[in-house]
């Protein structure tokens, strides 16, 4: 009994042993850590955007395989959310993921690191991460950053700390400015048009339209109004003379508007990517010497940011 019992301890012993040496990560460190490129990120965009970087680590001279995980930590990071921060208070949010897209930092499925492994006599290994920036985040326009720290674990009795490197993370958001025409407020900002037509049919002195000017900009945003006949009807296959010509004024937003030359206004947008609405209204003058026909002017509405 003694010699089997003897015999049994042994076999433990020795068991313990080869997992231990299947176990080594000793000399685990960072060799590089290649930033990402400062993405360029587009407000009001359909596709998210998307930057690889990698993370070089070794270990020392070792014949065993050897288990090993890498995380990332940011002092802005809260509520399983990551984010950069820029101008006007403004947040980018981003995310990590490892090389099968998986969510690094997901603490609801305990994905907040990255597992892997050094094979027999392997002392290197690259490790491929993907900064991703949704689609659809609107933001004031300027550069954003965020300072993250890498950490490397041997994952020996839980995970023990070897190794950390801070790197940085930046996005560059440029300044832009949409705009839109819609024939009554609250639409979202995709419903409305490019090109419309304001038709007041039989024209009759005094006879008033109105249509919705969106503008929605991520900066300061200049916005101008040219009229092609200088602020007045003309009738269609005229000779030009004043019979061929219907005056009409014009307001945008209740400010009254002199269209014999382009107009120019700039404006601060309500909020960062908020579509903004701008009444453009037209009232018609005296039509009592107008020769019959029809008649028309073509308003060309432009806004670009001001950078």
């Amino acid at each position: 009994m003694t010699a089997r019992l003897i015999a049994a301890i042994a076999l433990f012993l020795g068991a313990a042993g080869a997992a231990l040496a299947q176990d080594r990560c000793e000399g685990l460190r960072f060799d590089q850590l290649i930033e990402p490129r400062t993405a360029d990120y587009a407000s009001f965009g359909d596709d998210s955007v998307d930057e690889v970087f990698s993370v070089r680590v070794s270990r020392g001279t070792g014949r065993q395989r050897c288990r090993a995980f890498l995380s990332f930590t940011s002092d802005l990071a809260g509520g399983g959310e990551r984010f950069m921060s820029g101008p006007q208070g403004g947040r980018l949010r981003y995310e990590l993921l490892d090389e099968a897209g998986a969510l690094i930092g997901d603490g609801a499925r305990n994905r907040d690191r990255v597992n892997f492994r050094f094979e027999r006599d392997e002392t290197e290994r690259e490790i491929l991460v993907r900064l991703s920036m949704p689609a659809g985040q609107t933001v004031p326009a300027g550069v954003y950053s965020e300072r993250i720290t890498a950490r490397l674990f041997d994952r020996r009795g839980g995970g023990r700390l070897t190794d950390e490197r801070g790197l940085s993370l930046r996005a560059a958001v440029a300044s832009r400015a949409e705009v839109n025409l819609a024939r009554q407020p609250g639409l979202s900002f995709s419903a409305g048009r490019s090109y419309d037509v304001v038709d007041f049919g039989e024209l009759e002195t005094g006879e008033s339209r109105a249509i919705v000017v969106r503008v929605r900009s991520n900066a300061a945003y200049r916005i101008s109004l040219e009229s092609e006949n200088l602020g007045q009807l003309v009738r269609r296959g005229g000779s030009g003379a004043p019979s061929d010509r219907i005056a009409y004024s014009a307001r945008l937003d209740g400010d009254g508007l002199d269209l014999t030359s382009p107009v120019l206004a700039l404006r601060d947008p309500l909020a960062s990517g908020a579509a903004e609405e701008l009444v453009f209204d037209v009232v018609i003058g005296d039509v009592g010497a107008a020769r019959a026909g029809s008649y028309a002017d073509l308003i060309t509405v432009t806004v670009e940011p001001v950078r």
